[in-house]
């Protein structure tokens, strides 16, 4: 096991900053005052994709700023618009302030370390009145609190919608609200490893409360998105990743899907009407619903793609 714990070496660059540590690096680099980018890699990475060119740099006047910047004792502090990025050793950690109010900071003693099967950790802290959304189509409540959850891409067919997880799509951006400040941050893992994100699941005698975020390889790459608002956090989000085409209305409702009404023994038509019916009834708005293969199946209990199974849906025009 491997643990950041001391800054070593501090260099500029068009990119930004880099901080060479005693077991790794750490890279940070800041496109706009209210996007910061921290990149941590260990010296032994294990499991790693190849390099990718760096193709962000930091905002010339950003780096203007930074230019005088130097490690004083221990800590070094980049000003950044409305907020102070600061980093420190011994143990190694950042932090983010506002007018002297903490908005992110690591878990000392856990902002950065590698375990002994090669997967990267980061821990932050976590107040009481922290509240966690996002990481796309996931099971349960919106509310993330007190939930651990597993990110990869998996055909989770007849998942627990209250406790299933991973599911079957791969979105590792979250959002964190605090409720005291009225503030929202975001935070973007830009790896597409599996990763795992634990919003206060885990907890230690040994430290304050905290949640975290490990990948089984690669950097730990993390878009720091300081809002304030949520709306706010989404652009910046997209500013990142890309917009999205505006989608056609009709696409905004409800899209439903299941193999369980068309594999009835018969008159799945009528099941799958029935859902349509049930969602008029609710005031559910209901763009489409997606037959899956189940009609498709013949005499022998195989899918053709050109097959009507006639005992589930005996009128394919009509339905």
């Amino acid at each position: 096991m491997q643990r950041a714990n001391q800054i070593t070496h501090v260099e500029m660059n068009d990119v930004g900053l880099t901080l060479q540590l005693d077991v790794g690096k750490v890279t940070v680099c800041c496109p706009t005052s209210q996007i910061v980018r921290i990149t941590m890699k260990m010296s032994d990475a294990g499991f790693s994709p190849p390099v990718q060119p760096e193709v962000m740099r930091s905002a010339p006047e950003i780096l203007a700023q930074w230019a005088e910047t130097k490690l004083e004792g221990d800590r070094i502090t980049l000003p950044l618009g409305d907020y102070n990025l600061a980093f420190s050793s011994d143990p190694f950690q950042f932090q983010i302030i506002q007018n002297g109010e903490m908005v992110v900071a690591s878990l000392p003693h856990s902002t950065f370390w590698q375990d002994r099967l090669g997967r990267l950790w980061h821990y932050q802290l976590k107040q009481d009145d922290d509240r966690y959304f996002g990481l796309g189509e996931k099971s349960g409540r919106l509310l993330r609190n007190n939930r651990r959850f597993r990110m990869g891409n998996v055909d989770a067919i007849g998942y627990d919608p209250e406790l299933g997880d991973p599911l079957y799509k791969h979105i590792p951006f979250y959002m964190k609200h605090s409720v005291s400040r009225g503030q929202t941050v975001g935070i973007f893992l830009n790896n597409a490893i599996p990763s795992e994100f634990d919003f206060g699941s885990e907890r230690s005698g040994y430290w304050e409360p905290y949640s975290r975020i490990g990948v089984d390889g690669g950097a730990l790459a993390l878009f720091i998105l300081l809002g304030p608002t949520p709306g706010d956090v989404l652009r910046q989000y997209y500013s990142v990743t890309g917009f999205p085409a505006l989608p056609p209305r009709a696409s905004l409702g409800y899209l439903g899907s299941t193999m369980a009404y068309t594999e009835l023994p018969e008159r799945s038509d009528e099941a799958v009407l029935g859902v349509v019916a049930q969602c008029e009834k609710l005031d559910i708005p209901l763009s489409g619903f997606h037959l899956s293969s189940g009609y498709t199946t013949g005499e022998d209990g195989k899918r053709y793609v050109f097959n009507w199974h006639n005992g589930r849906f005996p009128d394919p025009e009509q339905f």
